[in-house]
């Protein structure tokens, strides 16, 4: 049973998805750790700790049969965490935020639960969004930054795409709750990006990085980890209590334009006025999506991931 839970978590969530991508952006551009590997299965490994010692997580509670089905999530949820992690560094907070929104495009491609009328008109203006944002992105050169942000939005759509139908009964061994697979997630990731730290050689050039003695580097880092396992472990609670799904995603929007206020005046950028339009016409298509939400309770939803994938 649903019930509504009080203005301050609301508020709390936006303000650590906030904080996480700050932070991120801090480690990343600022201090210019362009390590994926490193940093992704830091903050991955800080979540499968703060998952044992603050949440008392069982793994004896799953069974083998039950994590099967959910192997491909998790190799979604490492590229999604690893290209994002790439784009964030090489693109302005605003461009990364609107690219990251066009996974919900994919997502209503692959999602067999047709949303209503105003939902489907929130699939061409993201679609729109996603085309001048890329066209924009051409125009200043950012044609690496360009792929990994796109590599981003699909694996992200892929993986809140597999997640909505994990959530249908139709899925075999549909048993894990929500805290399962997102440990999953975190002990997946650690296990796959562990070995790639020597086999990119990542961990030889670390050893040269220029702030590696630095606290500033190894303070960003650890609230980096703890905020991106916080941020989660919130929205699993706003997901369950919250007394409508429009409420969440409200939360959501206002969490996008709280980052994309303070992004701006932290990382001054002179963006051109596509870019501009395409971050309008984004946030144009989460207000539709928050009318959808209150006229369609019904619906399975199973985002539970929905724009939460800030462990990058």
């Amino acid at each position: 049973m649903r019930r509504d839970v009080v203005i301050s978590e609301y508020v709390t969530y936006s303000v650590l998805y906030t904080s996480t991508i700050i932070c991120n952006k801090y480690v990343l551009t600022s201090l210019g750790f362009q390590f994926p590997t490193i940093f992704q299965a830091w903050q991955t490994f800080i979540g499968l700790f703060l998952m044992h010692a603050v949440g008392g997580f069982k793994v004896k509670q799953m069974v083998l049969r039950d994590i099967g089905p959910w192997v491909p999530a998790m190799m979604l949820y490492v590229g999604t965490i690893v290209s994002g992690s790439i784009a964030l560094s090489k693109l302005p907070i605003p461009m990364f935020i609107l690219g990251q929104g066009c996974g919900d495009v994919i997502l209503l491609l692959f999602n067999e639960h047709m949303p209503s009328t105003i939902a489907m008109f929130s699939f061409p203006v993201k679609l729109a969004a996603a085309i001048i944002a890329s066209w924009s992105a051409i125009q200043q050169s950012w044609y690496t930054a360009l792929l990994w942000l796109i590599a981003h939005a699909i694996f992200s759509g892929a993986y809140r795409s597999v997640s909505l139908w994990y959530s249908t009964p139709h899925w075999p061994y549909s048993n894990l709750t929500i805290q399962q697979r997102q440990y999953l997630n975190y002990f997946f990731s650690t296990c796959v990006l562990l070995p790639l730290i020597f086999a990119f050689g990542h961990y030889e050039k670390a050893k040269s990085f220029p702030h590696l003695n630095a606290s500033r580097f190894y303070i960003g880092s650890i609230c980096s980890g703890i905020f991106g396992w916080a941020v989660n472990k919130l929205w699993m609670r706003l997901f369950f209590h919250a007394a409508s799904d429009a409420k969440t995603h409200a939360t959501q929007l206002f969490s996008k334009v709280l980052i994309l206020l303070i992004s701006m005046n932290i990382y001054p950028y002179t963006f051109s006025w596509s870019i501009w339009i395409g971050i309008l016409l984004n946030l144009i298509a989460d207000v539709l999506q928050i009318l959808d939400s209150n006229f369609d309770q019904d619906l399975p939803t199973g985002e539970e991931m929905h724009d939460v994938l800030v462990s990058f």
